[in-house]
């Protein structure tokens, strides 16, 4: 009885919080400008950090669309719909019940996959640069709300037991390793001796070549199936 409904509770975290969090991040305009593409522009070379996260929208899009959840007012149904739901069940574990499990967890004392599950879940709805921390509605929903008082205590004793020796992980917002190390490059790039003429010119060079290449194999990629398909 305990597989089955810790399978249901996974399929729904998998379903429809997934659905929301793709939502929020990819679909929605604002949370697409500064969640998901800058996890791109920062991480990937010119046009890649133009041309993926632009593709990889479009493929969200069908799919969220397609789901059902192509809005926000039905991602935050979603969203808040399995909030309800995991509350309810760590509330019966708060207290002992009729099946005398009670415990800091989702069937007692001991963790399961659905703990480590939920936990990923919340953990990445969390940690997102401080900056956009205002216009996460998905944490302001989890913790602004005050609805869900377990899950978030359940999010902290698990980080407590299992990840706050992991340094690379918190459950507060922190700006993203790839924007920190970047930032850092351009400060030592800045310190470095200046580039020669000869050098500057070389460097444009190439930076031009594979902005070249890169946009030829986009184009390429866009325009293939229409010229294939009117053949």
């Amino acid at each position: 009885a305990q597989n089955a409904e810790a399978a249901a509770f996974m399929a729904l975290v998998e379903t429809k919080l997934y659905l929301a969090m793709i939502q929020h991040w990819w679909v929605d305009d604002e949370g697409y400008e500064l969640v998901g593409r800058p996890s791109f522009v920062h991480a990937l070379p010119c046009p890649l950090n133009v041309y993926v996260p632009w593709v990889l929208r479009r493929r969200q899009i069908q799919r969220v669309v397609h789901s059902g959840v192509g809005t926000r007012n039905a991602a935050e149904s979603c969203a808040t719909e399995v909030f309800q739901a995991l509350e309810d069940r760590l509330n019966t574990t708060a207290s002992p019940g009729q099946n005398g499990k009670c415990g800091p967890f989702f069937f007692g004392d001991t963790p399961t996959a659905l703990d480590a599950t939920v936990y990923a879940y919340i953990i990445t709805i969390l940690h997102v640069p401080q900056h956009v921390r205002t216009d996460n509605w998905l944490a302001a929903n989890l913790l602004g709300s005050g609805k869900f008082p377990q899950l978030i205590a359940f999010a902290q004793r698990y980080h407590e037991r299992y990840i706050a020796n992991d340094t690379s992980m918190h459950l507060a917002p922190t700006k993203p390793k790839v924007i920190e190390s970047r930032q850092q490059k351009e400060a030592e790039q800045q310190q470095a001796k200046p580039l020669s003429e000869e050098e500057q010119r070389h460097q444009w060079s190439n930076r031009m070549w594979i902005c070249s290449v890169g946009s030829a194999a986009s184009l390429y990629v866009i325009f293939m199936p229409h010229w294939f398909g009117s053949q």
